[in-house]
């Protein structure tokens, strides 16, 4: 007899979650998908704010998410935002939706602030696909490093077929036509070269 009320209420919310679930789904813009990779550097991360349409990523907590179908909330000019493209741990952490200053930021997060992310990170992981995980400060230098090296060998590489292009077209001009070269190869004095 007590608990009837409270069974009503919880048929008439599942109804409600049922028709927003149906209705959200229909109505929700169709986002690019994100290919999932192991690592993303934070300014890969900053490529995708769901700018023009395009796919939404967040941090978490050193997960990376996808969240475009949720680009009303996320998106642009959704209320959070602030959070796309980036490392949103603290903002979760903190419950803000503006930057923190240098001197906050320095501060760790409290034990609470903590668990507060990581319900933020369960909920989450309920509602959003994972795409790969954010790299540390330490993996991003090395990232960084061996990108940077694969643009100077790419560069190089460019340099040598130029300077192969360059070679064939100078032995083509310099060569001779069949019967010049064996009269080339023999000398003066009627020996062979």
């Amino acid at each position: 007899f007590f608990f009837w009320p409270l069974l009503l209420s919880e048929s008439a919310a599942a109804r409600a979650r049922a028709r927003r679930k149906a209705t959200s789904a229909s109505t929700m813009p169709r986002t690019q998908s994100v290919r999932p990779r192991d690592k993303w550097r934070a300014t890969e991360l900053a490529h995708y704010k769901g700018i023009n349409d395009g796919p939404i990523l967040l941090a978490a907590d050193g997960i990376v998410f996808e969240v475009g179908s949720a680009r009303r909330l996320y998106g642009p000019t959704g209320e959070y935002a602030c959070m796309a493209g980036g490392d949103a741990s603290r903002l979760l952490a903190k419950q803000r939706l503006e930057p923190e200053s240098l001197a906050e930021a320095a501060v760790p997060l409290s034990l609470a602030e903590r668990a507060v992310l990581q319900a933020w990170v369960l909920f989450l992981k309920r509602k959003y696909a994972v795409v790969g995980r954010l790299a540390s400060p330490a993996e991003d230098a090395a990232m960084a490093a061996a990108e940077a090296r694969r643009e100077v060998y790419l560069e190089r590489l460019e340099e040598m077929s130029v300077c192969e292009a360059e070679r064939e077209a100078l032995e083509r001009s310099l060569s001779c036509p069949k019967g010049e070269v064996a009269a080339a190869q023999v000398g003066p004095n009627g020996e062979h070269a």
